[in-house]
């Protein structure tokens, strides 16, 4: 291959973009003040500025500002919900379709087990849907998601809980 000086100018405009874009874009700390880990952000595809967080023992978060800003939503959680530990949230998705459904799978003790709840008005009032074992804050919570969300139907749902398997929903949680 032959090189000649229009290439190797356009290689270096190309590159020296690349080099200025990585230098101008920096990374920042938004705390969302709850406390434990955040084990994923979900961003909403129906809304850009809208983003969802949860904490193994601090509850789930939204952002209505691109992260800028976050808010916790466990304090819209009833009393009995919070006190199976539902706030210990495992995992969580959104509708694609709209940004204020979502659904949630934690809990705390099995004694007094968590499992699936759901809203529909962005985390201001929540619905349990499903009892079942899952641990927010369980030695498995770094071991990967366990809420899918079938991208050519988005109303079907799988939840895998920590002791009896797969759950499915077919109606959006």
């Amino acid at each position: 291959m032959v090189f000649n000086r229009q290439m190797v100018v356009l290689a270096a405009i190309v590159m020296g973009a690349v080099v200025a874009r990585a230098d101008s874009v920096s990374w920042q700390v938004l705390p969302c003040w709850g406390g434990g880990y955040v084990q994923d952000v979900v961003l909403c595809p129906s809304d850009r500025q809208r983003l969802y967080t949860y904490v193994d023992v601090g509850g789930p978060y939204r952002s209505d500002d691109a992260g800028r800003n976050w808010r916790p939503l466990h304090g819209n959680m009833s009393v009995e919900m919070r006190e199976r530990g539902m706030d210990e949230v495992r995992s969580l998705s959104v509708d694609p379709r709209n940004a204020d459904s979502l659904v949630i799978l934690g809990g705390s003790v099995a004694e007094n087990p968590g499992g699936f709840a759901y809203t529909r008005d962005g985390g201001n009032s929540w619905t349990v849907a499903q009892t079942a074992p899952a641990y927010g804050n369980g030695p498995r919570r770094t071991e990967g998601l366990c809420l899918s969300r079938d991208p050519f139907n988005p109303d079907n749902l799988a939840g895998g809980e920590d002791l009896d398997g797969v759950w499915i929903s077919r109606d959006n949680g």
